[in-house]
């Protein structure tokens, strides 16, 4: 399912991209970002993303503009998600375009979604369960990347649509 924003969602996506990085700077929280991209096309494409899935499943978007309190970007009845974005579209056997988390840090969510586009138009690639993705051997290395990080290729996410439900059946 494609999904495109408009004017008043990329507004919302930069603004709020733009005052989260602020605000996380300001508390020493450190820039998580992996490739050479700047920062400001980081926050915005990330939010967007946010908001993209937020639209798909008809929920409201985290508008939360201060340093974030929580690990995860939205909830459906109670199941805590990461949306992750990515620009790369399917490349069979590409690190490109994978779902990806840092390993080194333990994160408090339930379900990893991913969200392929940028500049304002998405498509829902598929999720998967926090315990899918954080596996030894889905350890690897993105390009460009300093660190290791747990990463899943599109092709394996579950592409059925997010539901308590779905994700009962998942677990």
């Amino acid at each position: 399912m494609i999904i495109t924003l408009d004017a008043a969602d990329k507004r919302l996506a930069k603004k709020i991209g733009a005052s989260r990085f602020k605000n996380a700077r300001k508390r020493g929280i450190p820039n998580e970002r992996w490739g050479p991209q700047d920062d400001e096309y980081t926050d915005r494409e990330g939010m967007s993303g946010e908001i993209a899935f937020c639209r798909l499943h008809k929920i409201p978007p985290d508008e939360e503009v201060g340093a974030k309190t929580k690990d995860h970007d939205c909830e459906i009845d109670g199941v805590r998600i990461d949306v992750k974005t990515t620009k790369y579209g399917f490349e069979e056997g590409s690190k490109k375009g994978c779902l990806t988390s840092r390993c080194d840090k333990e994160y408090e969510v339930d379900v990893y979604a991913l969200m392929v586009g940028e500049g304002g138009t998405y498509r829902f690639a598929g999720w998967c369960t926090h315990d899918e993705l954080r596996k030894p051997e889905n350890i690897g290395f993105l390009p460009k990347a300093r660190n290791p990080c747990y990463m899943l290729h599109q092709g394996v996410l579950r592409h059925e649509p997010l539901t308590k439900r779905a994700f009962k059946r998942a677990g």
